[in-house]
């Protein structure tokens, strides 16, 4: 083969692999502007904000899908009345990030009428390599050995806050939002060591018992519960 045939044969090679390997690149993974941190709404006596920890932004990918969700939830649209101010306030921060996991809490705080405001917490798992999202219990091997662990840890956790119990049941371990943490009051970039817990309004009966974040450490039965490829994120506290 002469060289000019061999110097075109590899362009044509180089020309079609060209979109294979522009289509292995994420959508979205292009760096973050600071405006994308930020939300706002106004109008006549409404307002609706949304603002997340600039740290989520070194994942772009994830960054971006929980953008796309907030702005799709955070315009006031027809929730108002003209007569009553009205406003929803929107965060997503940061509680987490490891070598494999993002652990993020997403909170809402508004007030659309009535006698007082609400506020929803929900949380956010995401695995880095495939940038997807899990739920709390794909985290274990076995959710349903795992639950009634975690559940009895809540409980535990909440009778230790809680000085007086009465009238209010545990919340079930199914219904809060969790955290990965390093649980350490100085924090240092280590593996995590337990889980925050973060509840809605009335998670814990009425409006009037209040909201609650709960800390639970990680033990040695809840790590062997954890599955094999998120199992470096995580430690037992010393």
């Amino acid at each position: 083969m002469s060289r000019s045939r061999f110097a075109f044969g590899l362009i044509a090679l180089a020309c079609a692999m060209a979109p294979a390997v522009a289509s292995a690149q994420p959508r979205g993974a292009d760096e973050v502007l600071a405006r994308e941190l930020y939300f706002e709404e106004r109008g006549p006596n409404r307002m609706a904000t949304w603002t997340a920890d600039a740290r989520i932004a070194r994942h772009p990918v994830i960054f971006r899908a929980i953008r796309a969700q907030a702005l799709r939830e955070a315009p006031l649209r027809d929730d108002c009345t003209v007569t009553m101010p009205c406003s929803r306030v929107m965060t997503d921060e940061l509680s987490y990030s490891g070598t494999r996991l993002l652990s993020i809490f997403s909170t809402t705080d508004q007030f659309l009428g009535g006698a007082h405001g609400a506020v929803g917490v929900s949380d956010g798992i995401y695995d880095l390599r495939t940038n997807r999202r899990l739920r709390f219990g794909d985290l274990f091997t076995n959710w349903n050995r795992a639950k009634p662990l975690i559940q009895a840890k809540i409980c535990e956790s909440l009778r230790q806050v809680r000085d007086n119990m009465e009238g209010i049941d545990c919340p079930d371990a199914d219904r809060v939002a969790y955290g990965l943490t390093e649980a350490s009051e100085i924090p240092v970039g280590r593996a995590a060591s337990g889980f925050e817990v973060r509840m809605s309004d009335y998670a814990l009966g009425s409006y009037a018992a209040g909201r609650e974040t709960l800390w639970i450490n990680l033990d040695q039965a809840l790590l062997n519960l954890i599955k094999p490829e998120y199992r470096a994120d995580f430690r037992v506290p010393d």
